[in-house]
């Protein structure tokens, strides 16, 4: 077999140093951010980026290396990739904003649909209700007035009727009564045409 130039022998092995990834490699260069290389750390990826190959600013550098001689507590920084997915993000975001303010609004007329609907509903049931107790009311009086003609005519369904003789005042009158005031005004009738 021949490589790199060297023949080698079928029993001899060759051995191949892998190159250690580097621990914290530039997001631009690849190449490993050591402590002393200046350097920052994107706060959305957590990936770090030499000076450099970012074209970070001396002063900037130090503001983001040393915030409390700037009076600030903390300042982050973001890569140009995460910045413009952030801007895209926006957008999107912005987007779905708009989307859920125009459904909030839609729901808002039908929710108001829905108690101007409710308060139909109720107003239609109370009419119901009523109409309903008018009807049962009617139908009652309805069986009344025709249980009572029943009665009426089955009280006299047995009734002769006499001419010249007055019906008796009291309508409360049991039949038995009848028949008693009847024959009464009979005899007053039979006196007066035998006299």
């Amino acid at each position: 077999m021949e490589g790199n130039g060297q023949d080698l022998e079928p029993s001899q092995t060759q051995t191949v140093k892998k190159v250690p990834a580097p621990k914290f490699p530039c997001l631009r260069c690849k190449k490993n951010v050591t402590k002393n290389s200046k350097s920052v750390k994107c706060n959305t990826c957590q990936f770090w980026v030499h000076v450099e190959c970012e074209g970070i600013s001396v002063e900037l550098f130090n503001i983001l290396a040393h915030p409390e001689k700037y009076g600030g507590t903390g300042f982050s920084w973001n890569c140009g990739s995460c910045l413009a997915s952030a801007a895209r993000l926006e957008v999107v975001v912005k987007a779905f904003e708009g989307r859920i303010q125009q459904v909030e609004t839609r729901m808002e007329k039908t929710d108001g649909a829905v108690k101007d609907l409710d308060k139909k509903v109720e107003s239609l049931s109370d009419k119901l209700s009523r109409r309903d107790e008018n009807i049962d009311r009617r139908v009652k009086q309805a069986e009344s007035s025709v249980l009572d003609e029943v009665r009426e005519r089955e009280a006299r369904r047995t009734n002769v009727v006499v001419h010249k003789l007055k019906e008796m005042e009291d309508e409360r009158a049991t039949g038995k009564e009848r028949q008693n005031g009847m024959c009464q005004d009979l005899r007053c009738i039979e006196t007066v045409a035998q006299e």
